[in-house]
């Protein structure tokens, strides 16, 4: 018992350790697109806002992802509690198999996937009620969400490839 349990905090060590490195790698590629997008004039002086609000971006992908995978936002394809239009228009998982193709979203010269996210961010914050009820979304206001809290993110912006390949890594298994 003692060698087992000595394994099982052994590879328990080993399994935090590679998501602390995978979420670090993550975030640093997330940063890296909203740096190299010219269009956000990003300098060296902005680098601490850049952390930042990259960090409140991947906290944001890492709720979706996970309020959709548990049905807290109406994803699934049928049964109940599915919202066709949340999950047509606005959700994560519509995205799969575009992303699983490596063909899809190759440049970063077009910012779809960014200007997608937003309005799921501007549905989920709840900015106009109606929205949330045709697609069955629960208002989170639990300030992840508000534009107001984060301008940067509603005018910053990041490339398809770049934002298609942190998105990649966070939703499929490496």
């Amino acid at each position: 018992l003692d060698s087992l349990r000595e394994e099982s905090v052994h590879l328990q060590i080993t399994i935090e350790r590679r998501l602390r490195r995978r979420i670090i790698d993550v975030l640093e590629d997330l940063a890296n697109g909203f740096r190299d997008h010219q269009a956000n004039g990003i300098q060296l002086q902005h680098f601490g806002g850049l952390y930042d609000n990259a960090l409140i971006f991947l906290y944001r992908l890492l709720f979706v992802l996970y309020a959709e995978s548990r049905d807290l936002l109406p994803a699934k394809p049928g049964g109940p509690g599915a919202n066709a239009r949340y999950r047509e228009g606005y959700s994560l998982a519509r995205l799969v198999d575009r992303l699983r193709d490596k063909s899809q979203f190759d440049s970063d010269a077009f910012e779809t996937l960014y200007e997608h996210l937003l309005k799921l961010f501007h549905l989920i914050n709840g900015d106009r009620k109606e929205q949330n009820v045709a697609c069955g979304v629960t208002q989170y206001d639990g300030g992840l969400f508000n534009p107001q809290d984060y301008p940067l993110l509603e005018k910053w912006r990041i490339g398809d490839k770049s934002l298609a390949n942190v998105l990649r890594q966070l939703a499929f298994a490496q």
